[in-house]
């Protein structure tokens, strides 16, 4: 189990767990009828276009085909900041799955 990058086929995995990890931090913040309301399918097809652009870096673990979680990298959006500087745009771990170090990880994985 270590971080590798990630493909567009990857979309439908990624988006499950992004969707468990909004439900499971988010459930009592914002409105039941918003977390249960996600279109899966629309934000797949949103996330294969974003792993297909050229400047898209996601890492994620996967266990016997079962993706675990994932770290997304973008360019930096700070005005000032060098050429080629990214963001870590986010890390979403199966909720089931908190504290077993999969996003230690992965921080460890995007910011080399």
């Amino acid at each position: 189990m270590f971080p590798c990058r990630t493909t567009v086929g990857d979309a439908l995995g990624i988006t499950k767990v992004a969707i468990a990890g909004w439900k499971g931090a988010y459930r009592g913040i914002f409105a039941d009828e918003f977390l249960d309301g996600f279109d899966e399918e629309q934000k797949a097809r949103e996330r294969a276009e974003h792993l297909a652009a050229p400047n898209a870096a996601t890492f994620v673990v996967e266990d016997g085909g079962r993706l675990l979680g994932f770290a997304n990298l973008v360019p930096s959006r700070d005005a000032d900041a060098p050429p080629r500087t990214g963001e870590l745009a986010g890390i979403y771990v199966n909720p089931v799955l908190k504290g077993c170090g999969i996003g230690r990880l992965l921080f460890e994985a995007a910011t080399a």
